[in-house]
């Protein structure tokens, strides 16, 4: 059982008033250009299909243009059941505006709120429910969109192109031939998913690694430079090739983390696509690029930041 979010029991009179408000604050949005505005998750016109033509028609334009794309697919982990609701609260205020009586309604809401387990009729005591919003509500998926908002900034700040749906992100640059300016591309991006990942912690979030690729080296774990460190922001080194804990033995974390990023950097290899009549050959440079943007936030956690989470 991998799904351990509890059924939120909500009343058809709440669903309603949910639903008023969820207007309420989508003309506010609206009224005043707050949107996100490559997010395509519950907002009017918007839709996976609008998101995947966006995205989609962006890179055959690049490839049109003889450029490559690198594109790099993000995800949360349990996303609606982590958020925080005092950052979410002190977000809506600060970047959205909402204030008063609207902002005091959204308090109610989000808390006082509690869990319980029901096993043979037999319930356990109540507990608060102090993170997350409540499954099926009207008004929760919105709330989510609001809370990740400055993931858009820090994309934009980076040059990057980018386009959100819900929780999934996309994150995509185009490549050029000259390997100074690809070079300078490909560091963008980097900066750009490290930030995110600081972020996401900051903000009480997790980024989830979705594996692709051949199940049979997934298993045996190939990979030719398995015995490459790692560095991260505060100069700690993490030996990627070293399988044993430091009791001599064998740490299946350690295994299966070698694993994910090996296929973490093949998924996105094979998103690197090649122009029309072009040559993209990888550097050394290249290669170790690709395995600290890709398989690092794997085996490195973000270092805790005090403050910065508006």
């Amino acid at each position: 059982m991998k799904n351990y979010r509890p059924v939120s029991n909500i009343p058809i009179i709440s669903k309603l008033i949910e639903k008023i408000v969820s207007s309420r604050i989508l003309q506010h949005l609206a009224f005043n250009n707050l949107h996100t505005n490559f997010q395509s998750a519950y907002k009017k016109h918007h839709s996976t299909e609008s998101a995947l033509l966006r995205v989609a028609n962006d890179i055959l334009r690049y490839i049109d243009n003889k450029k490559s794309v690198l594109l790099i697919l993000l995800d949360l982990s349990a996303a609606f059941d982590t958020i925080d609701h005092d950052i979410l609260l002190a977000r809506a205020h600060s970047r959205f505006g909402i204030d008063g009586k609207a902002l005091y309604w959204l308090n109610a809401y989000l808390k006082n709120r509690t869990q319980t387990v029901s096993i043979d009729n037999n319930k356990a005591t109540p507990s608060p429910l102090k993170y997350g919003v409540p499954q099926g509500s009207v008004l929760g998926p919105l709330l989510f969109t609001m809370y990740t908002a400055p993931v858009a900034d820090i994309a934009e700040r980076h040059g990057v192109n980018y386009h959100l749906y819900a929780d999934d992100t996309q994150l995509y640059v185009p490549l050029d031939n000259t390997l100074e300016t690809a070079s300078y591309q490909k560091e963008s991006i980097e900066k750009c998913v490290v930030e995110i990942a600081d972020w996401m912690n900051s903000n009480k979030l997790k980024l989830q690694c979705k594996v692709y690729g051949s199940k049979e080296r997934a298993r045996s774990g190939e990979n030719d430079e398995k015995d490459a460190d790692f560095e991260d922001e505060d100069d700690h080194y993490i030996d990627y090739g070293d399988d044993n804990d430091d009791d001599g033995d064998n740490d299946d974390d350690v295994v299966a983390c070698r694993k994910q990023g090996y296929l973490r950097r093949s998924s996105v290899a094979a998103l690197m696509i090649e122009a029309p009549g072009g040559t993209c050959r990888q550097t050394r440079e290249d290669e170790l690029w690709d395995r600290n943007a890709v398989a690092r936030p794997v085996v490195v956690q973000p270092p805790q930041r005090g403050g910065g989470v508006l």
